[in-house]
């Protein structure tokens, strides 16, 4: 096992950590009391050190084609992964209570997200016309990726956010929104609070000026 992840130490954390996973559950299959020796992560991997604004959000969506248009919406108000969002199913949705309870592919964890209004809209778009096989979407993740990476290049932005920056986008606003780590962290189906402060805890001018006020009432001056 250790000659197996000193072969793979190149690859990136998360990667390394999903063969680990593996591994391990194999393994333990015929020896209960495996344990995993240390794991030397050499490479981190690539985290994207902003997120997109409002208006970014909307320019590109707009120069999508209309029928990304919802799924694209859905992905930014609720924080699913892309793999999840495509294979979201009308049983992992709760009409009735505006919530929707789906099993996270990353960690086989579930997770409950309420609707925002632009996500109720969209699902009854789209339950107009129900596919036979229940899903909600007939799109492939190569489909929206392609999608998108050509919405970006007819977009004004000066930088190039990937499909999964809408899952940034929705954990950063809301922690820019003053919502607490733990919470975004339920929503989104982080497990580890820190690693949703390490990766989407970007916060803007705004926030931080806002933060800042509270020394407004300090009683303490310079003297003059």
């Amino acid at each position: 096992v250790k000659e197996y992840f000193e072969l793979k130490a190149n690859l990136p954390e998360s990667s390394l950590k999903k063969h680990a996973r593996v591994l391990r559950d194999i393994i333990q299959l015929g020896d209960k009391s495996f344990k995993l020796p240390a794991i030397v992560y050499r490479n981190k991997g690539f985290y994207q050190k902003r997120f997109m604004t409002d208006e970014e959000l909307h320019g590109i969506i707009g120069c999508m084609d209309e029928r990304y248009h919802a799924l694209a919406l859905l992905l930014a108000h609720t924080g699913l992964r892309l793999s999840n969002a495509i294979n979201l199913n009308w049983s992992d949705i709760r009409l009735g209570n505006n919530m929707i309870e789906v099993k996270q592919a990353k960690t086989g964890d579930f997770v409950k997200i309420p609707f925002t209004e632009t996500v109720a809209d969209v699902l009854q778009f789209r339950n107009r016309v129900r596919r036979i096989d229940g899903k909600v979407f007939d799109i492939t993740v190569q489909a929206f990726q392609k999608a998108w990476r050509k919405a970006v290049k007819l977009s004004d932005i000066d930088w190039i956010p990937r499909p999964h920056d809408l899952r940034h986008y929705f954990c950063s606003y809301l922690l820019n929104k003053g919502i607490d780590h733990l919470t975004v962290a339920t929503l989104s189906g982080h497990r580890d609070v820190n690693i949703l402060k390490e990766r989407y805890g970007h916060y803007t001018d705004d926030t931080l000026r806002e933060a800042m006020k509270a020394f407004d009432s300090c009683s303490q001056t310079v003297a003059k």
